[in-house]
């Protein structure tokens, strides 16, 4: 795909905005790095400037070499973001703050066994219940008068967390007056205490090969804040508006220097092809010439990639005697670090691409090893991958 994309560029360099094809490096972080401070540099010549950079010093402790980092880092991965910048809201970027929240809350319910969730439940509302008589402020308490644990808030599964975890999110092994089960003074209530203790321990012994279970507690302790705060929100505008002043300067070097990195060329030649309702000459020229694309390794097709593929496609029938072919194994995805998602993979079988659709097939030869092998792979991916998508 890379090498398509140059191709795309060298094709229109009037359209890509390139010119001369430069050379496409592998490491560009020394652009990066030069791009970062020629921003910074900036804020002598403009006021604004100066003020997103002075709100953004305030914030890393003056810290001028962070900043700078924090630049090349965000530049490094750009196709990551760029398209975002400018077309989120507030409303939009917190609707996203809280789906993560409830996609986390979710799937932590599902992860933890039906058969352990009434005992769960009976002991986090005896503990809650305690720590409430003792005026104790335990997030645990918020759980005290939760009837099914299907019906628990994120605060109450913080809770739980909190129930079942130690600080450094290992299972709780002991457990004390601080997390609800006081000692008890009378024999009667030393024994009750016992009794209730002893079916903490059994739990936890049954919770610990759940390991997927406590770390979607974990997670429940990690979550952003549904809202931004106002400072959060300041930070955020200005790091939005310092970023497309760096990504300019990042073209300048490069245009200076003869070299891009694969992301340029990747950016240039989804804006050589236009869009849908204002195609390119060159996006027309090839829907004339391109009968046939087969896409090996898809499961580790980034968004990037997978936009140009889209607007190759546009227009395509069913019925024109064009041909789209992908292949690929979710369970080989390797890539996530290059934006790579195998969710992508997912979409386009469920869903085809750009409203082309796909017949999935699923291969069942394998000329590269034996059955031995292959059994004990499945065998142990199945215990790897969800059971639903």
């Amino acid at each position: 795909i890379d090498s398509l994309c140059a191709s795309l560029t060298r094709q229109m360099p009037v359209l890509s905005k390139f010119g001369a094809q430069p050379e496409t490096i592998e490491d560009a972080a020394r652009f990066y790095s030069e791009a970062a401070r020629a921003t910074l540099r900036l804020m002598e010549q403009d006021l604004v400037i100066a003020n997103d950079v002075e709100r953004l010093l305030e914030h890393l402790d003056n810290d001028l070499a962070r900043i700078e980092t924090l630049l090349a880092d965000m530049l490094a991965r750009r196709d990551h973001w760029l398209r975002h910048l400018h077309a989120r809201t507030r409303e939009e970027l917190e609707c996203s703050l809280q789906n993560s929240r409830r996609n986390a809350q979710q799937k932590t319910f599902q992860l933890l066994p039906e058969a352990l969730q009434s005992e769960l439940l009976q002991l986090l509302r005896y503990a809650a219940v305690n720590l409430l008589a003792e005026d104790n402020k335990s997030v645990i308490t918020c759980c005290a008068e939760l009837e099914a644990l299907s019906m628990a808030t994120i605060e109450q599964w913080q809770g739980i967390a909190e129930f079942l975890l130690t600080k450094e999110n290992a299972w709780r092994k002991r457990i004390s007056s601080k997390e609800g089960f006081p000692s008890g003074k009378t024999k009667i209530e030393k024994d009750t205490a016992k009794s209730w203790k002893d079916r903490f321990e059994s739990l936890i012994a049954k919770l610990t090969q759940e390991q997927d279970f406590r770390q979607g507690l974990q997670t429940m302790r990690q979550l952003p804040p549904p809202n931004y705060s106002e400072q959060q929100w300041e930070i955020l505008g200005t790091i939005m508006r310092l970023l497309p002043y760096a990504v300019a300067q990042l073209q300048v070097i490069f245009q200076e220097s003869g070299c891009v990195d694969f992301s340029e060329v990747a950016q240039r030649a989804i804006s050589a092809l236009g869009n849908p309702q204002a195609p390119t000459d060159l996006a027309l020229a090839l829907d004339y010439q391109i009968k046939h694309l087969l896409i090996d390794e898809f499961q580790d097709t980034s968004i990037s990639q997978f936009e140009l593929i889209e607007k190759l496609v546009t227009g395509w029938e069913d019925t024109d005697g064009r041909s789209l072919f992908v292949v690929g194994d979710p369970m080989q995805s390797i890539y996530r670090f290059r934006e790579a998602e195998v969710g992508l993979f997912l979409r386009a079988r469920n869903f085809g691409i750009n409203n082309r659709k796909l017949q999935p097939i699923t291969l069942s030869a394998n000329f590269r090893s034996q059955q031995g092998i292959i059994d004990w792979v499945n065998k142990t991916f199945s215990q790897i991958m969800p059971d639903e998508e």
